[in-house]
């Protein structure tokens, strides 16, 4: 079941309990029972009722408390900007959706388990996280790096594997399956998120589209070419080009002025790759690393992603003035781009600007793949990992395991359906196109450790206009090999 739907259940049997409870207190008094005693039982913090237990999984947790335990989780703190941890800390009820459904969510928790947790902000988590671990200390219990840091600074005895912590399951549903899948190298994973993180869907890369545009030029609905497995990268390449018009008539392609059919951002060429089926680094049946970016198939499809994101009629990172985010994305929002390339977060930028838009998925490369795949730029995506030396792996794990639990029912419904869908996505069919991206979406490794280049191999040749990728490949194929055999060694017994 998608997240979706497994919160849509938890809110119907919960309403449905509700009425219940509501016809059978009629009588307590002014107000349809709602006294002082109701209060007092109410679950502060919206925890699943045990009524869902026949319809849902649940953790299997050991039955016990944890003393007043504090459990310290090291998170990204305000260099990171407007990707900085939101997901733990909590300190009191603001009035902001993701605040408050953490709060509750952290008071249920610090309540049922006698824990409390704490959020310890860094700007420096990798070099903060190795210093306190390699020296034997116990300032974290859980780390939160980017992905793609915490990948980069794996050595021996650095983090646990996280299928061999008591009580944490990461085949329930409330951890990102494909996360544990492709994270996953020789039976050992180091790493996870899921419904204890909003910044994996954040960071999903997303094509957002103008439903005015289409209507005005009579295009194919890309909604219905999704549904049908039809949306391809030939039929975006066509349709685009299409709507691309010089509005002013001046003999150019200007920024703000004309209607462009495509922008590309700089990792577009990367969401591409991965979208057409394609890895840079995969494991084989035996859970070995092994670089996929170069075969016979991956020629044609890197050929055709340079022909769209090339192609003089878009709007690309070298148009004047397309390299700024500050020109482009607003340019989106005055209705001048029919397909926009940018990350989910980048709707934010959208919600004041009065603009029919959707959100679909990226492109197959034709009509014979199987699915959709949607590519995650991990720069910006945090991730849980135990340290090494931690002293009560079975705590650690039961507290990870609630807390992604009861996650569902708090920060990623505030997400999903009280911000997502109540306040950014303006039709239902954005809605299921999410539930597509989110199903499909590709951790991969070759992108987040980047041996030898190879993993940003495909975006550099595209900043620098490079279109051999024989050539370019074959430059770096040795040193990539090498350092990815070098790193192996983390992942062996």
């Amino acid at each position: 079941m998608s997240k979706k739907g497994f919160v849509f259940s938890l809110i119907s049997a919960a309403c449905i309990l509700l009425l219940l409870f509501a016809a059978c207190g009629k009588d307590s008094g002014e107000g349809g029972g709602s006294g002082a005693n109701e209060s007092e039982s109410a679950d502060p913090g919206g925890a699943p009722d045990e009524a869902l237990a026949q319809e849902e999984p649940k953790p299997l947790l050991p039955d016990k408390t944890y003393g007043g335990y504090e459990v310290k989780f090291l998170v990204m703190g305000d260099s990171y900007n407007h990707y900085q941890s939101r997901e733990i800390g909590a300190e009191s009820e603001t009035g902001d959706i993701i605040n408050d459904a953490v709060y509750k969510r952290n008071m249920y928790l610090e309540k049922s388990l006698d824990v409390l947790i704490k959020a310890i902000a860094s700007n420096a988590i990798m070099n903060d996280a190795k210093k306190s671990i390699l020296a034997g200390g116990n300032d974290y219990d859980v780390v939160m790096p980017v992905v793609d840091d915490g990948v980069k600074a794996l050595q021996p005895g650095l983090f646990c594997d996280l299928n061999q912590i008591p009580y944490l399951d990461l085949s329930k549903p409330w951890w990102d399956p494909r996360a544990r899948e492709n994270l996953t190298i020789n039976g050992r994973c180091y790493f996870a998120t899921g419904d204890i993180s909003i910044l994996d869907n954040e960071c999903t890369m997303v094509i957002f589209f103008n439903k005015q545009i289409i209507r005005d030029n009579a295009s194919e609905d890309p909604y219905k070419l999704v549904r049908e497995g039809k949306w391809t990268l030939d039929r975006q390449f066509e349709i685009s080009r299409g709507v691309t018009r010089d509005v002013d008539g001046d003999g150019a392609y200007t920024v703000g002025e004309d209607v462009f059919g495509m922008q590309i951002s700089s990792n577009t060429p990367n969401a591409m790759f991965i979208a057409s089926g394609e890895r840079i680094v995969d494991t084989d049946p035996a859970g070995k690393l092994e670089i996929r970016i170069f075969n016979e198939r991956s020629v044609d499809v890197v050929s055709k992603i340079f022909e769209i994101c090339n192609d003089p009629l878009g709007l690309t990172p070298r148009t004047k003035g397309g390299n700024d985010y500050t020109v482009y994305i607003p340019s989106f929002g005055r209705g001048k781009i029919l397909f926009s390339h940018l990350a989910l977060i980048d709707i934010n930028f959208f919600r004041n600007d009065d603009i029919d838009f959707g959100i679909l998925p990226y492109p197959k490369y034709d009509g014979n793949q199987k699915e959709y795949n949607n590519f995650i730029s991990t720069i910006c995506v945090p991730a849980v990992a135990i340290p090494g030396n931690c002293e009560d792996t079975e705590k650690i794990g039961a507290v990870l395991e609630a807390m992604a639990y009861e996650s569902v029912g708090t920060l990623t419904y505030a997400y999903y359906d009280q911000t997502l869908n109540t306040r950014l996505i303006r039709d239902t069919e954005s809605s299921d196109m999410l539930d597509i991206i989110f199903k499909t979406r590709v951790y991969d490794i070759g992108f987040m450790f980047n041996w030898g280049g190879v993993g940003t191999m495909l975006n550099d040749m595209y900043s620098s206009r490079n279109v051999d990728f024989v050539s370019a490949y074959e430059k770096l194929a040795e040193k990539a090999q090498a350092a990815m055999d070098k790193a192996s060694v983390i992942f062996e017994d």
